[in-house]
């Protein structure tokens, strides 16, 4: 394994040597091209890490608020009167749904 790195190095070097007496502007475009494609690499890195922080933080902090809601339901007593009456809560949904669509419904 060891010698087939070796003789792909000594290609690699060989080549970069040839190439760098014969074209010389593609090289320098090449390494100006190879330069540019690592600092944008890195620039997404950062920003992806970045992303994902923010991502990781407002998942965090949507349980927390979504877990103090449901606290504060369980312990409301508008949760203690539709538990209680179910029939009743119906009715006024309904009768809170009808007047909103006659509100609506007067052009």
């Amino acid at each position: 394994m060891s010698q087939q790195k070796s003789t792909v190095t000594e290609a690699q070097s060989t080549t970069k040597a040839s190439s760098t007496t014969e074209h010389p502007m593609t090289d320098k475009v090449q390494e100006t091209l190879h330069n540019s494609v690592d600092a944008l690499a890195e620039k997404a890195a950062a920003t992806e890490t970045s992303l994902k922080q923010s991502a990781k933080d407002g998942s965090e902090n949507l349980s927390l608020k979504q877990q103090e809601l449901l606290s504060k339901w369980d312990k409301s007593s508008v949760k203690s009167y539709a538990v209680k009456n179910p029939v009743a809560t119906a009715g006024l949904a309904f009768a809170a749904g009808m007047l909103v669509t006659a509100l609506f419904n007067k052009k």
